[in-house]
């Protein structure tokens, strides 16, 4: 009786934590870092409410009794949501069409989630595949899981999360460049269209290397950890030719040199910069005279237009006894003395 009036509920998180699909939903859930969800939210990141809230998860909250619906593209309308005969759905009517809608009741429904309980469980899953450090949940990110044997090599396995938004990445590629490695290492993250790299390490989503059912709670799929890995290793270290990818509208850039870590600018001035300095690079005259290099910055020097942070002198220097600047490629510094003395990232 008190378990039907609420009073006493049986939580008993943790029985499913050798279930890859219950893992991805986790992850989902920790990405999102909401301690509050809509169900229709809930719904639409593929979470199994009845199972979450049966494993104690989540808590049910207050009643939704209006929601949105697209009546077109980028256009909502507000809709009241009823109740149905059957006490486990509700419907609402379409204002344009007047059909009927019927779902589950969960999704009309706000959701408390035990957000800190969700990141123990996805480290814990995510440590047992690996020579795992224990105790560490509240550790901040980037957290170091352990290490794993690839290819006869000791390779670091991290665990962060919001790796798709500006401030998540920089604060994790900030922490890992002061951590070089030797070996390129992994970081697994719960976003699903991650930055490709943080430092020399390569950057994977969690969803693509989990086991594809439950085997001895290893929900990661070892062979599809290495093979993402060897996959992306060669581009977490620069990749093999000095080149500047530059994102669809124009506002961001990833600079590759080898032996270096790819180094990431969000200005349209950086990235002409840089544009200007690869451009060079390969039509075998790497040195560009400063005012041409500056030119439509506003600065009249690098050093103005990069933040005292950054990370620019390991990636530009200035040529010796001229006006000028160009890329501080490894393979040059026999031809092109360099002023100071760059720190390569990736040693």
């Amino acid at each position: 009786m008190l378990n039907v009036l609420k009073v006493v509920r049986h939580v008993t998180p943790g029985n499913s934590a050798d279930d890859p699909a219950f893992i991805l939903q986790v992850a989902n859930l920790v990405e999102a870092g909401a301690a509050t969800m809509e169900g229709f939210a809930l719904a639409k990141l593929g979470i199994d409410i009845e199972r979450f809230e049966r494993e104690g998860v989540i808590v049910e909250g207050e009643r939704i009794t209006h929601t949105r619906i697209e009546s077109a593209p980028d256009q909502w309308i507000e809709v009241e949501l009823k109740r149905c005969p059957d006490p486990a759905r509700v419907e609402y009517a379409d204002p344009l069409t007047g059909i009927v809608e019927t779902f589950p009741a969960a999704r009309a429904r706000k959701w408390k989630l035990r957000m800190d309980w969700l990141r123990e469980q996805l480290i814990d899953a995510l440590g047992v595949a690996l020579k795992a450090a224990r105790g560490k949940f509240a550790e901040a990110e980037p957290l170091l899981l352990g290490d794993v044997d690839i290819d006869g090599h000791k390779v670091a396995v991290y665990f962060a999360t919001k790796m798709s938004s500006e401030r998540g990445y920089a604060k994790v590629d900030s922490a890992l460049r002061l951590q070089p490695l030797p070996v390129p290492g992994i970081v697994l993250t719960t976003a699903a269209i991650p930055f490709p790299f943080a430092g020399t390490n390569v950057v994977i989503p969690i969803a693509e290397v989990l086991a594809s059912a439950p085997a001895a709670r290893a929900v990661i799929d070892m062979g599809r950890l290495q093979a993402q890995y060897r996959h992306r290793q060669l581009a977490a270290r620069g990749g093999a030719s000095v080149r500047l990818e530059e994102s669809a509208d124009g506002t961001s850039a990833v600079l590759h040199i080898p032996g270096k870590s790819p180094w990431r600018v969000t200005s349209k001035a950086k990235i002409a910069v840089l544009r200007r300095l690869v451009d060079a690079f390969a039509s075998s005259v790497p040195p560009v005279e400063t005012k041409r290099l500056m030119d439509g910055t506003g600065c009249q020097s690098p050093g103005q237009l990069f933040a005292k942070k950054s990370p620019w002198r390991d990636y530009l220097v200035q040529v010796t006894g001229a006006r000028a600047w160009q890329l501080n490629v490894p393979a040059l510094s026999d031809a092109a003395p360099i002023i100071d003395d760059p720190v390569d990232l990736a040693a």
